[in-house]
């Protein structure tokens, strides 16, 4: 019976010690005023590198997401601003507003669609909000060093990560020319090229086709064509598909050098 309890107690103690060390390891994570990233325009120094980051519902960041945006914060050498429900009207060029159907896509598909548009009017860099796994200032240099450079990125992995389309000739194409196209979690992008002049026209072009079916009723955060519950985008439709279609017609100005890479573990 001794000897049971002072086990129980041993258990107890390594537990206790493990809960400690875990908030104390991740305070900072925890306690990080991340308020202070979501900038209005008239805020932001544009003078200096900066990676632009989306949450577009009222949702709480999680833990995870949190972790991911602290360390682009503290790794990343650049200015890190986070783009809300809060400020994003203060970034919206009035000679260009939003496509009438941005507010009734999928959380997941407005972040895909601004992602695109402050690509074409601001440029600079975009990120997931994953972790990164090293300093961009490489690729902030490689953008400025050479003139005929619109996009530093990192290649696909796989032909399986491709950007989906229902185009099976374009399909293949995409998995056949993996190698020279480049990952959607994290780039650096001049602003008003013709890369993001085109993806944003068809983007347009695709949310004219289905804005009726958009409007019928609020959609779950991370909706899909491919769930089949009558949502009409399939989930790389104005992200991946279109960066890979359009990579690929102008894969001369893309450079595949000067980023880290990015996680793609335990972020939700």
């Amino acid at each position: 019976m001794k000897k049971n309890i002072t086990i129980l107690l041993i258990i107890l103690t390594i537990l206790i010690i493990y809960l400690l060390y875990s908030h104390f390891d991740n305070y900072d994570i925890i306690h990080y005023d991340y308020d202070r990233l979501v900038l209005n325009k008239k805020d932001v120094d544009f003078s200096k590198n900066i990676i632009w980051t989306f949450w577009t519902g009222n949702n709480k960041l999680t833990f995870n997401r949190k972790k991911s945006l602290y360390n682009l914060i503290y790794n990343t050498d650049a200015t890190i601003i986070l783009i809300t429900p809060k400020n994003l009207d203060s970034f919206i060029i009035p000679e260009y507003p939003l496509h009438p159907a941005f507010k009734y896509l999928s959380l997941t598909h407005k972040s895909d669609y601004l992602r695109s548009y402050f690509m074409y009017h601001y440029g600079n860099g975009y990120s997931d909000i994953k972790e990164t796994k090293g300093s961009w200032i490489k690729g902030f240099e490689n953008i400025k060093k050479y003139d005929n450079i619109w996009m530093i990125a990192t290649r696909e992995q796989s032909p399986i990560h491709v950007g989906f389309t229902e185009n099976n000739e374009l399909y293949q194409k995409f998995k056949d020319n993996y190698k020279r196209l480049p990952q959607n979690g994290a780039y650096i992008c001049k602003s008003y090229t013709l890369l993001h002049r085109d993806i944003m026209n068809e983007i347009h072009e695709i949310l004219d086709k289905n804005i009726e079916i958009l409007k019928q009723k609020e959609w779950p955060i991370r909706a899909k064509k491919e769930d089949n519950q009558g949502y009409p985008l399939y989930w790389s439709e104005i992200c991946g598909s279109l960066m890979h279609k359009y990579a690929l017609k102008y894969n001369e100005h893309i450079l595949f050098e000067g980023l880290p890479g990015f996680s793609t573990n335990n972020y939700q």
